[in-house]
């Protein structure tokens, strides 16, 4: 379907905002959220909304909320981590609205050594805005925000209320979202706004995040024998879970995750053994996590992890006598699909090839606060700007193009949804 007039007056807007919108996306950048730190930066979201006359809210999660919820006993100062949303009103607010879902938090830096520049600079060179959060999703975040604008500037009413979220702590499980959930107004769909490389992404792979804890026996590193070292018995269960997860991947197979070597794959990411160089370590343990495809349950990985991890005890006379602990960090992302030829999909679909010339279907491997809403029977996609191999790394960017096809696309996907 060709842009009509209205569509292409709000993309022309965009074109025109361009410079704005790329201004907006690096003073983001320069605004630091990594997780637990979110405030400013929700300010700066919140003055946003207020200076350009959206209908605006800014909540903080709260700690009581919180403790109600399983599995994020590791969060902290709830009481001043905010969700922050807008809205741009539709022909009838009783309809459920269509949620563009953001996140403030980003990941921390990791070593600075390993970046070229400042990796709060919000720097721009050569067709990219660089820093942490660039990719995911401080680009994607501005031109939702944009793209909102841009509708309102065309003398476009949607037909149903779009409401904005910029949420915090997705990063570390999603709990802002599930603070959303529980305050506003059921959705008739969401876009939740993470990096797919303009692809539109009707299924997504979860993920469980657990930790395992393995214990020996201390002794002098001179004489190793009178000790078990929890390292070596730590490796053993390690390579069980990866022939797990090599045994996983050869029966769950799904076209729409067919660009990846592994649609739902297991990852360590902290490992910690030991406390002295001449001692043989009497604890080992690693922070991991591992997919979950979208025709299983959480609590389905989550047994077959438990169920070889015993494994790998029952075949050791240590282990046997001292198992290996799971335990599990937060309540998951549980895997999803959406209907392909649900209004949603059709719309984004359509929307990316008005503006572009092109579309493409693919599904990703990465937890999302997508999983929150799509669990829920809610149709879900997730499109935005950059590509996931750019984020949670040194060096992260996104391209100042794809922010705009985003930002332009967004407007006509909210110009043309009907819930």
């Amino acid at each position: 379907m060709p842009l009509s007039d209205a569509e292409q007056k709000a993309v022309e807007y965009l074109s025109n905002d361009r410079e704005e919108l790329m201004e907006f996306v690096a003073a983001g950048i320069r605004t630091p959220s990594v997780t637990g730190t979110e405030g400013p930066f929700g300010e700066m979201i919140a003055g946003w909304l207020k200076d350009n006359d959206f209908e605006s809210r800014l909540e903080k999660i709260g700690e009581d909320f919180g403790r109600a919820q399983e599995g994020f006993d590791a969060e902290h100062d709830l009481d001043e981590r905010p969700n922050v949303y807008g809205w741009l009103r539709g022909t009838d607010a009783a309809v459920p609205p269509l949620i563009l879902c953001t996140h403030l938090d980003v990941v921390s830096t990791g070593d600075r050594s390993q970046w070229r520049d400042d990796p709060f600079s919000g720097k721009r060179s050569g067709g990219r805005i660089l820093g942490r959060g660039a990719t995911d999703m401080k680009g994607s975040l501005g031109a939702a925000l944009y793209a909102m604008r841009a509708v309102r500037q065309a003398g476009i009413t949607p037909a149903c209320d779009v409401q904005f979220q910029a949420v915090s702590a997705e990063e570390s499980g999603g709990l802002g979202t599930l603070r959303a959930l529980s305050s506003e107004q059921a959705p008739s769909a969401v876009i939740v706004t993470e990096p797919t490389g303009g692809a539109v992404s009707p299924a997504c792979s979860g993920c469980v995040h657990f930790t395992t804890t393995v214990t020996g026996l201390a002794g002098h590193a001179a004489v190793p024998w009178t000790g078990v070292s929890a390292l070596d018995k730590m490796i053993l269960v390690y390579e069980v879970l990866t022939e797990l997860a090599r045994k996983r991947q050869e029966v769950r197979q799904n076209p729409l995750f067919a660009d990846y070597r592994d649609a739902a794959p297991f990852s360590v990411g902290v490992f910690n053994v030991g406390e002295w160089r001449s001692t043989v370590p009497d604890r080992a343990q690693f922070i991991a996590r591992f997919g979950v495809m979208p025709d299983e349950s959480i609590a389905e990985v989550r047994a077959q992890i438990v169920d070889a991890v015993s494994a790998a005890a029952a075949t050791d006379e240590w282990l046997a006598e001292h198992p290996p602990v799971v335990s599990w960090d937060n309540a998951g992302f549980p895997g999803w699909a959406t209907d392909a030829t649900s209004s949603i999909v059709r719309v984004m679909s359509s929307a990316f090839k008005a503006v572009t010339g092109s579309t493409k279907l693919s599904g990703v491997t990465y937890g999302s606060d997508a999983g929150h809403y799509a669990s829920r029977g809610i149709p879900t996609v997730l499109f935005g700007a950059g590509s996931i191999s750019g984020a949670h790394g040194p060096n992260e960017y996104v391209e100042e193009d794809d922010v705009l096809q985003v930002a332009q696309a967004l407007a006509v996907g909210i110009a043309r949804y009907r819930p």
